[in-house]
């Protein structure tokens, strides 16, 4: 179970590095008017160089996309580590048996 949620964690980790490195692609990459032709129509506001960036249609449905990963992946995460006992706690059962026993 450990590696379990440590699978989603470590994935909610990539996917939101993945958002941070997308964006600053795009501000660097993507043109600065709006041009039909190759399809970036899409405005996105570049925060390090205030200013407007288009991007395409696949572009700007790949961020929110990956933020759904992130936070699913962190949820998913957290039901795993509440849903596993500890190993240093023993079980009731087994104090129970051992409590009507002695």
């Amino acid at each position: 179970m450990r590696r379990l949620y440590t699978f989603f964690f470590v994935t909610a980790i990539l996917a939101i590095s993945s958002v941070f490195a997308l964006d600053y692609y795009y501000d660097l990459n993507c043109p600065t008017a709006r041009d039909g032709q190759s399809g970036h129509v899409f405005p996105l506001f570049d925060k390090y160089h205030d200013r407007y960036v288009y991007v395409t249609a696949l572009e700007k449905s790949s961020v929110p996309i990956l933020l759904f990963i992130a936070v699913g992946c962190v949820f998913m995460g957290v039901l795993v580590w509440n849903a596993e006992p500890s190993p240093e706690e023993p079980q009731k059962d087994d104090e129970l048996s051992q409590a009507g026993s002695g």
